[in-house]
C-alpha cells in the first residue's frame, strides 16, 4: 500500500488499486520529509506459539537461545525467521504492550509478538517510537488483555527519512547518557529530571558540557579588560573595596579543575554585587514591574507571575533593576530563586540585582549561582536560623569558574537544549 496527499486530503492506495480517503485517521501534521504509514507496512510482525511440555523436555537442550514471553511462560517455542535486531512486544497479561530489544536469535512464546525491521527503518528508531505509542491501548478489553497482530498492523506510524531516524536516536541516546551519569532514576521521572538538571549544571560549570574552542579569547583577557575599566572609572579615588587587581583571584585551593582557557574569579570582581540602588515604594510608577520572592518558582527560578507596583500595597523600599541584570535571592538561597530580568523594574530588598562587567553572559552566571557547587558555598556561609541568608561580603568573595565569552554562550545554549528535552520527557 502507499499514501499520498491531494486536495488537502490524505489517501491510501492498496495493492489491488483501490483508494481510500484516510484524512480522519491522521493523528497530527508531520514535519516536511516525514510520511504516515502503517505498522504492518514497515515491519514484519509474527506472533509466537507455544509447544508441549514433552517437546520442551526433548529439545530444550538444543536451543541455546533466550526465550521471550509474558509472565515466565514455559518453553522454547517459535524461532525468529532471521538473525538480526528485533523488538519483542509483550502480547498478554501484565506485560501487554511492553517492548524489549534484542540483537540475538531467540524463541518467542505465544505471549509475545516479534517485530522485524526492514532496511528503511532502523531498529533503534522502531523501538523508541513503538515504545511511546503505548500499544497496550489496542489490546482487547477482557479479563486477560491481549494484543492481536491483526490489530497492530493497521496502527498509523509516523516515518521520517532514514538519516533523520538516526539523528533522532542519537539525540535520545545522548539525553539518556546524562541520565546514566546520575544513576538509576528509581524515584520517578520528575525526581530523575531534577537530578539530571543538577548534573547538567555541574558538567556545564566544569567545562565538561561543550568542547573548548582554541580560537576563543581566553578568560584571562576578559579579566584584564575588566580591571583596566575599573581603574579608569575610579580615576584615582580610593575604593571602599580593594580592586580585583590588588588581590589574588582566590586565596585558597581552587574548588575543582577547570579548562586552561577558564579562570577562577570572585563574584565581586566581575559584578557590582551589593551596590544596589534603592527607591521608596511611594516613588515607583504604578505600571512598573514589581517583583517579590513568592513570584519566583523555587528550584527552577521561573517567573510565576508578573505584577505591577500599582497592584501592591507594600510600603517598604525597593531595589531598582534593569533589563539583563541577574535577580538573586539572598534569602534561603537553597530555594534557587534566580532569574535574568527581561525588562526594567523594582524588587524586594531580599533580591539583589547584579550587573555584570564587560559583556559577561548573565544567563551563564545564573547557571553558576543555581549550581550545587554554589549552593554548597552559600550553605557554608549563611547566617540566621529561621530565615538564613548570604551576606554581601561572602557573596562577593564567592569563586566563579569563568569561561571565555563565546563558550559561555555555547554552554547556555546547550543547557537550554537539554532542559527542553527534559521538559518534553516529563510532560510526555
Amino acid at each position: 500500500m502507499e499514501f499520498y496527499a491531494s486536495d488537502r486530503a490524505t489517501y491510501e492506495k492498496f495493492a489491488d488499486g483501490k483508494v481510500k480517503d484516510i484524512s480522519e485517521e491522521i493523528p497530527f501534521e508531520l514535519a516536511q520529509g516525514w510520511a504516515w504509514t502503517r505498522i504492518g507496512a514497515v515491519f514484519y510482525l509474527q506472533a509466537g506459539k507455544n509447544i508441549s511440555s514433552q517437546c520442551i523436555k526433548e529439545h530444550s537442550a538444543g536451543y541455546p537461545y533466550p526465550c521471550y514471553g509474558g509472565n515466565g511462560v514455559r518453553g522454547y517455542v517459535k524461532k525468529s525467521s532471521h538473525k538480526g535486531i528485533h523488538a519483542v512486544i509483550g502480547r498478554q497479561g501484565a506485560l501487554c504492550g511492553n517492548l524489549n530489544l534484542t540483537h540475538d536469535e531467540f524463541y518467542a512464546t505465544e505471549h509475545a509478538v516479534v517485530v522485524e525491521t526492514f532496511s528503511e527503518v532502523t531498529a533503534d528508531f522502531a523501538y523508541w517510537f513503538l515504545k511511546q505509542m503505548n500499544l497496550n491501548q489496542y489490546a482487547t478489553a477482557t479479563a486477560q488483555p491481549g494484543l492481536s497482530v491483526r490489530e497492530i498492523v493497521d496502527v498509523m506510524f509516523p516515518l521520517p527519512p532514514l538519516a533523520e531516524q538516526k539523528r533522532i536516536v542519537t539525540k535520545i541516546e545522548e539525553l539518556f547518557a546524562y541520565v546514566d551519569k546520575i544513576g538509576e532514576a528509581s524515584d520517578g521521572i520528575t525526581q530523575a529530571a531534577q537530578r539530571l538538571d543538577k548534573k547538567i549544571l555541574d558538567l556545564a560549570i566544569r567545562g565538561q558540557l561543550v568542547p573548548q574552542d582554541p580560537n576563543d579569547e581566553p578568560a584571562s583577557e576578559l579579566i584584564k579588560r575588566i580591571e583596566a575599566a575599573k581603574k579608569i572609572t575610579e580615576k584615582g579615588r580610593k575604593s571602599s573595596r580593594a580592586a580585583a587587581s590588588d588581590r589574588p583571584a582566590y586565596e585558597t585551593e581552587a574548588p575543582f579543575d577547570i579548562p586552561d582557557s577558564w579562570e577562577w574569579v570572585q563574584l565581586g570582581s566581575i559584578s557590582n554585587y551589593g551596590e544596589c540602588k534603592s527607591v521608596d515604594a511611594h516613588d515607583v510608577a504604578a505600571d512598573t514591574w514589581s517583583l517579590d520572592l513568592e513570584e519566583i518558582e523555587k528550584g527552577t527560578g521561573r517567573l510565576l507571575c508578573r505584577k505591577h507596583a500599582g497592584e501592591k500595597t507594600s510600603t517598604s523600599s525597593k531595589h531598582v533593576f534593569s533589563k539583563g541584570m541577574i535577580l538573586y535571592s539572598k534569602l534561603r538561597t537553597y530555594l534557587n530563586k534566580v532569574l535574568v530580568a527581561d525588562r526594567d523594574g523594582v524588587c524586594t530588598s531580599e533580591i539583589i540585582p547584579i550587573a555584570l562587567y564587560d559583556n559577561i553572559t548573565p544567563e551563564y552566571i545564573r547557571l553558576v549561582l543555581m549550581s550545587s557547587y554554589f549552593l554548597a558555598y552559600t550553605a557554608s556561609k549563611d547566617y540566621g536560623v529561621k530565615m538564613p541568608r548570604i551576606g554581601t561580603s561572602d557573596a562577593r568573595a564567592a569563586l566563579i569558574p569563568l569561561p571565555p565569552i563565546d563558550e559561555q554562550r555555547r554552554i547556555v545554549a546547550k543547557v537550554e537544549e537539554f532542559k527542553a528535552m527534559i521538559r518534553n520527557l516529563v510532560n510526555s
